[in-house]
């Protein structure tokens, strides 16, 4: 049975002998495996015939490869069904891989259920979910091998946003990472308070507050740890409410300034200018909403 890390060097080895095989490209013609026959170096030549019936989409070239493993993966890398993986004469751990690869072409799960190694299948349904970001595939990987699962889950955060799949993660220490991964989109302070704390963490966790600082939930900005962080979320909540009670809560007096000038301009009204410490701005506060309500 192949293990997970015997998977990952297989496709390695595809790679390198892909990279090799482009070096080896001008003793070849389109289509001519006899320009790869003159070739001497038995190693080269197998590189050679890999790359032409990779090309060509031609199985019938891995026939000419002599190292069995590098023949093998010739046909994996031509196959484009089940039925290809079938019909050759592969080894079942590349049979595995063969039907591995056709289900993250095709985004076909279902094909996963095809391998008979539970380590490959596992990651056969872990790259399906990732193309197709369908957490739901995720729930397919065994219980057995939970942190993959896991895993599954986290790499689908970043595209799908949701928390209920950090809450489906049964590692804690992958959970604190879906968690932060999160933290900066979300919406909701529940999911910022879910976020580890430490020294790393901080001011993610403060920005979290921060973006999901409403009117539905005016009190994130209190949360916030980082005075210049939580100024400018007091700022940007009175700014989106048009109420200047929360520039009251701004500690910066160049912050609260400019928040009581950006509402008493939004909303005509020349009693928040009053408030105002600077006098050249509160002249220009004054100014401007002079200049609107003279119009």
């Amino acid at each position: 049975m192949v293990t997970k890390t015997q998977y990952i060097i297989i496709g390695l080895v595809i790679v390198v002998i892909l990279v090799a095989g482009f070096f080896a490209i001008n003793r070849w013609k389109s289509g001519e495996s006899a320009s790869c026959d003159k070739i001497s170096n038995l190693a080269e030549k197998d590189q050679c015939y890999w790359l032409l019936s990779f090309s060509t989409k031609n199985p019938s070239i891995c026939d000419k490869i002599s190292d069995s493993k590098a023949k093998d993966q010739c046909y994996i890398g031509v196959a484009s069904s089940t039925n290809d993986c079938e019909k050759y004469s592969l080894k079942p751990e590349y049979k595995d891989i063969c039907y591995a690869n056709i289900a993250y072409s095709t985004g076909d799960f279902v094909l996963c259920e095809k391998i008979s190694s539970d380590s490959i299948k596992d990651s056969c349904y872990g790259g399906v979910a990732s193309s197709t970001k369908d957490p739901s595939i995720c729930e397919k990987i065994s219980d057995s091998n939970r942190k993959e699962k896991d895993q599954c889950y986290l790499i689908l955060i970043s595209s799908i946003k949701n928390s209920s799949i950090c809450e489906g993660i049964f590692d804690q220490d992958i959970k604190d990472e879906c968690y932060i991964r999160l933290a900066p989109s979300a919406k909701d302070p529940a999911i910022c308070d879910k976020v580890p704390l430490n020294p790393s963490t901080q001011e993610i966790i403060d920005n979290c507050y921060s973006n999901s600082a409403s009117s539905k939930n005016p009190t994130s900005c209190e949360k916030i740890s980082n005075s210049e962080i939580k100024d400018q979320c007091y700022f940007s909540l009175a700014s989106s409410t048009k109420n200047s009670i929360f520039c009251e809560e701004i500690l910066s007096e160049l912050i609260k300034d400019s928040c009581y000038q950006s509402i008493a301009i939004s909303t005509e009204d020349l009693a928040l200018c009053d408030k105002i410490s600077f006098s050249l701005d509160k002249k220009n506060c004054y100014s401007a909403i002079n200049r609107l309500t003279s119009v």
